[in-house]
C-alpha cells in the first residue's frame, strides 16, 4: 500500500510540475526533510531527487544502496562528490527549474552554484508538495493518531501527579524525560508557562512556582508524524469558567471540522463566539490562526485564519485552537488536533 503510496505522489508531483510550467525539479535532503520524505520515504545523510517532467522520469541520489524505496520506478545513482556536477548535467537545457525553497537559503546558494543553475532560474516548489501533504493517506493518519496517543497519555501523567505543583522549570524536564521514556522525540520544546508568562503565546519559563494558571504545549514525533496540544490548568473559579467556554468552543469546533466546510466559517464561527461572551482585545484571533495542519511537520498547509476561503479536505489533519490572553495576567489556550472526516471531526487529543 505504501509503496503505492510513493509512486502515485510522485506522479502527481511531475503533473503539478507540468500545470505550473516547471521542467526539472532537484529535491535535496540532509538526514530527514519532510518534503524529500513524502516523496521518497528516504532518510540518508545526503540524497537529491531528480523528477523530470519532460522526460517523465526519476533519478535518486543516495549514499547507501540498500535505501532504495522498494518499487522505486526510476534510475538510482551513487551520491558522491562528483554528483552535483552530473546533475548539472541532466539540467542542462532545462528551463525552469523547480527547489525546495524551504531549504535553508545557503543551502539553496550552493546548490545554484554547484549545479550552474542561477537562483533566478530557480522555481519553489515547496507549494505544491505542502498542499499534496495537507490530505493524509490512512497509514499516515495512523502514524499521527499514534503520536497523539503518546501525547495524550503524557497529559493524563501530568494531571494525575499534578505536575503543576513543582516550578515550570522542573515540569519542562520531567516531560522531556518523560518523552524519552516513552521512546519518543519531542516535536518542538514543550512550552510550560506561568500565570502571567501564560499571557504570551509563546511563553517563557521563569522558575517560579504556580499560582493561577499553568499552560503546557507539547507535541511528539512517531515514526517521523507529529502532534500537537495544548492544555491550560486553571486554579480560580473566575478563570476556570473562561476555560470552560474556550472547551465547549473546542468541542463544537471539532464537530464542525468535515469535508467541504470553508476554514473561514471555521473562525467566524469561533470569533462569534467569544465576541458573545464578551472577549474582543483578548481573543485569540488578535494574535494567532485558529489552527493549522500537522502531519510530518508541525505547522503544516492549511493555516486556519478568517480569510482563508479554502475548504477542509476529508483525511486533512489540522489543530484548532482557541484562546484568550490578558495582557501581564495570564493566559488560557486549549488545542487538539482533529482528524477531518466526511460528516464530522474527530478529536485525536481529549482535552476536556
Amino acid at each position: 500500500m505504501r509503496v503505492k503510496a510513493f509512486l502515485k505522489r510522485r506522479k502527481v508531483f511531475l503533473e503539478k510540475m507540468r500545470e505550473n510550467g516547471i521542467s526539472c525539479s532537484v529535491l535535496y535532503a540532509r538526514d530527514f526533510h519532510p518534503n524529500f520524505y513524502y516523496l521518497t520515504g528516504v532518510v540518508d545523510f545526503v540524497s537529491v531527487l531528480l523528477a523530470d517532467a519532460e522526460d517523465d522520469k526519476f533519478v535518486l541520489f543516495l549514499t547507501c544502496e540498500n535505501l532504495v524505496p522498494k518499487g522505486f520506478e526510476g534510475e538510482v545513482r551513487k551520491m558522491g562528490k562528483d554528483s552535483i556536477k552530473e546533475l548539472s548535467v541532466l539540467l542542462k537545457n532545462k528551463k525552469a527549474v523547480g527547489v525546495d525553497f524551504s531549504l535553508p537559503h545557503h543551502t539553496i546558494a550552493r546548490l545554484s552554484k554547484d549545479m550552474k543553475t542561477p537562483i533566478s532560474k530557480m522555481r519553489d516548489v515547496s507549494e505544491l508538495i505542502l498542499e499534496m501533504r495537507a490530505v493524509k493517506d490512512d497509514w499516515e493518519a495512523d502514524r499521527v493518531k499514534k503520536s497523539c496517543d503518546v501525547l495524550e497519555k503524557l497529559f493524563e501523567t501530568g494531571e494525575s501527579e499534578s505536575l503543576w505543583r513543582h516550578t515550570d522549570e522542573v515540569v519542562y524536564f520531567l516531560l522531556k524525560r518523560r518523552m524519552a521514556e516513552m521512546r519518543v522525540d519531542p516535536a518542538f520544546d514543550p512550552l510550560v508557562c506561568y500565570d502571567e508568562n501564560s499571557s504570551i503565546i509563546h511563553g517563557i519559563r521563569s522558575g517560579k512556582m504556580c499560582e493561577r494558571v499553568a499552560l503546557i504545549d507539547m507535541g511528539v514525533r512517531f515514526r517521523n508524524y507529529c502532534s500537537d496540544a495544548t492544555n491550560t490548568y486553571v486554579f480560580d473559579e473566575e478563570l476556570e469558567r473562561i476555560r470552560e467556554v474556550l472547551v465547549e468552543l473546542l468541542h463544537e469546533l471539532s464537530r464542525n471540522a468535515c469535508d467541504g466546510v470553508r476554514i473561514s466559517e471555521l473562525c467566524d464561527r469561533a470569533e462569534s463566539c467569544l465576541k458573545d461572551h464578551g472577549f474582543g482585545r483578548e481573543a485569540y484571533f488578535n494574535f494567532h490562526a485558529l489552527g493549522h495542519g500537522v502531519g510530518l511537520d508541525v505547522h503544516e498547509y492549511p493555516v486556519l485564519t478568517k480569510n482563508n476561503n479554502a475548504v477542509l479536505k476529508k483525511n486533512m489533519i489540522i489543530t484548532l485552537e482557541p484562546a484568550v490572553y490578558f495582557k501581564r495576567k495570564f493566559g488560557i489556550r486549549v488545542e487538539t488536533v482533529v482528524l477531518v472526516g466526511k460528516r464530522r471531526g474527530k478529536e485525536l487529543v481529549k482535552i476536556n
